[in-house]
């Protein structure tokens, strides 16, 4: 999956965090500014070589995502503050910012996972009261079909057809097995 359709689908993920900000506008490089100070201000100010520069670097690292991580990421308790005795360098916060987008990522997925088998089970429920049986035989076989072709055997593909019993004749057993000793 390419950088941009990957990203996208992680803003999409964290709408409902976010406070509408585009990444890159002029509100959210004032947020992730904000964001970057906090972080900053978390530690001893001696701990930076020049803290413009690192302020100016965790701003623009920041505007790259959604606002909601930002916040998350000057937490005192879970963000960056919380994990690192020391000034976390640029590309720990990097790593933290993708560790979040990626546990949105994760969350959404699921949700989107969950509901889709909820309308499933209502599309099937619906279905079961206009053809129940009917209905059942075909998704049983959809499945089954499904997954013959990705490998797996059904008990019905390698038994012998079923026939019925058949009474054998007196001429019949004394072929097959012979006379009594």
């Amino acid at each position: 999956m390419d950088e941009d359709k990957r990203r996208k689908m992680i803003r999409k993920a964290s709408e409902g965090h976010s406070i509408g900000f585009s990444p890159g506008s002029t509100e959210a490089m004032k947020l992730a500014s904000y964001h970057a100070k906090l972080i900053l201000g978390s530690y001893r100010a001696d701990q930076a070589n020049d803290p413009d520069v690192y302020i100016t670097a965790i701003t623009h690292l920041l505007a790259r995502y959604p606002t909601d991580i930002g916040a998350r990421l000057t937490d005192p308790k879970d963000g960056v503050a919380g994990k690192y005795k020391f000034l976390p360098t640029v590309s720990e916060v990097k790593e933290e910012a993708e560790r979040l987008e990626a546990s949105d990522w994760r969350a959404e997925a699921e949700r989107r996972s969950i509901r889709d088998q909820f309308n499933l089970r209502a599309e099937m429920d619906a279905a079961d009261k206009a053809e129940p049986l009917e209905h059942r035989v075909k998704v049983a076989a959809r499945i089954k079909n499904e997954l013959r072709g990705h490998g797996f055997q059904f008990r019905e593909d390698t038994k012998k057809a079923w026939q019925p019993w058949k009474q054998f004749s007196a001429d019949e057993l004394l072929a097959r097995y012979g006379k009594r000793p």
